[in-house]
This record gives C-alpha cells, structure tokens and sequence, in this order.
C-alpha cells in the first residue's frame, strides 16, 4: 500500500463493481456504482477540488481508499482493478454513501 494510505472507504460491495456514471458541477460530484451483485451504490462528494481528467466510466473496482491530503481536503481513490488503466481520483472536504432503491 501507498505511505499515503489511510484507510478502505466504503461498503465491501464496491469490490468487482463498476463505475456507471460520474456527474457533477462546481464542488459537487456523485459516482455510481453497479454492485458485481446487481445493486446500485453511489457516493456523493461535496467540496470537491479536483477529479481526475480521465472518464471512468466503465472501471472495474478494486476498493475506494482514502489517501493522505492537505487538510481540511481528504483524498479518495476508486482503485481500478485493471492495472493498465488509470485510477480515478477526487480530492474533497468529505462524501457520503447511498444504496440506491430501484422502483421495479
């Protein structure tokens, strides 16, 4: 693990999943997460100051970790599973998680 490693975020679920969206404007982003069980997930950042320029649509996950940042900013990485694939990266004041209820 990186020196910067903090810790695992996140539920255990985000292992093998994949990233389905990632939307957002000014320092607000929100990434979801189709479960390797079918479920949807979705983490909603606030006081976001970068996101990596790479579209991660698509990634299979390896875990969201936490890494050291500047404060009062924590550092988070969706860690790709594909290690020839960039990870992606968003640098904010904080998130939250959410399971999303289908309708259906």
């Amino acid at each position: 693990m990186p020196i910067d490693f903090v810790a695992y975020r996140g539920d255990s679920a985000i292992h093998d999943g994949r990233i389905d969206s990632v939307v957002g404007g000014g320092d607000q982003v929100r990434v979801r997460i189709a479960t390797a069980d079918g479920r949807a997930l979705a983490y909603s950042f606030h006081g976001v100051s970068f996101t990596s320029p790479d579209s991660p649509e698509g990634m299979i996950l390896y875990s969201l970790s936490e890494l050291r940042a500047p404060e009062p900013n924590r550092r988070f990485l969706f860690t790709n599973s594909d290690v020839d694939r960039p990870d992606f990266e968003v640098v904010a004041l904080g998130f939250s998680e959410e399971w999303i209820v289908s309708s259906s």
